[in-house]
């Protein structure tokens, strides 16, 4: 997921979540700042990146190590990006900076506090990284990966900050194989509901999406999606009719 820093469709997009986050920063009196302090940054690290990982995915939570984080604020392109009150950092992220290219690594909110996390303090951190990253004249700012399904709550946050899917040709791929074994009402309704991001035989990416109703029906849907995934143009649109359990060849597309 990508944000073009100095596109105004993006800004426009994410407009509302930024204005959302300057009332979160107001309301609770948070300043903002910017810290390579080794020991604001171990303190970021056991106290607000690890719990919040933890608290998230469990054992499954792909964590970095703390060599890694301090090796990048050691040699300058790392900064820790830190939202305090009262003098204390309550949240933070970690921004690696590489020219006109920044890179979102790590989030974290004090010991996963339950008031701070009801207040949306997170949000006042990607607020703060985008501000930073706008200010030093980065044109992309990398959000890294989500899962392939549109409805995946962290797509849908990362979306309606302005981002879109930037799918890249990785040297080590996880693959998704999805069947449908026998055409049935809960398969269509898993599909309509599901629009997903894939390798497309054409070539690149496209997102797939499966929608039911009529002609007129479809061709909302996939004006719909086009809108909002496929703007920027790095997917293409595949879009195929259900009709009732049955999937046709792709009716509409781009």
């Amino acid at each position: 997921m990508h944000i073009d820093l100095q596109c105004p469709e993006c800004l426009a997009r994410g407009k509302d979540k930024s204005a959302r986050s300057e009332k979160v920063l107001n309301k609770n009196a948070l300043v903002l700042g910017r810290t390579r302090d080794p020991a604001e940054v171990e303190d970021f690290y056991y106290h607000m990146y690890l719990p919040l990982m933890r608290s998230r995915h469990g054992e499954d939570a792909s964590i970095h190590a703390l060599d890694k984080i301090q090796a990048g604020i050691r040699n300058g392109s790392w900064e820790l990006l830190v939202a305090k009150r009262d003098g204390q950092t309550l949240a933070a992220g970690t921004v690696e900076f590489q020219g006109e290219i920044a890179s979102f690594w790590h989030i974290g909110v004090r010991n996963t506090a339950p008031d701070l996390l009801a207040g949306r303090i997170a949000d006042v951190v990607y607020y703060h990284v985008l501000t930073t990253c706008r200010q030093r004249g980065c044109k992309v700012l990398d959000l890294h990966a989500c899962r392939p399904f549109t409805p995946d709550g962290v797509f849908e946050y990362k979306r309606r900050l302005g981002a879109y899917a930037q799918p890249q040709d990785l040297e080590h791929k996880h693959f998704l194989d999805l069947s449908i074994l026998q055409p049935s009402p809960g398969a269509a309704d898993f599909l309509s509901a599901n629009p997903f991001i894939a390798q497309d035989p054409r070539g690149g990416y496209s997102l797939y999406g499966f929608a039911p109703g009529s002609q007129e029906d479809i061709s909302a849907r996939a004006q719909d999606w086009r809108e909002r995934y496929c703007f920027k143009k790095t997917l293409g649109l595949r879009v195929f009719p259900l009709e009732g359990t049955i999937v046709r060849e792709p009716g509409t597309g781009s």
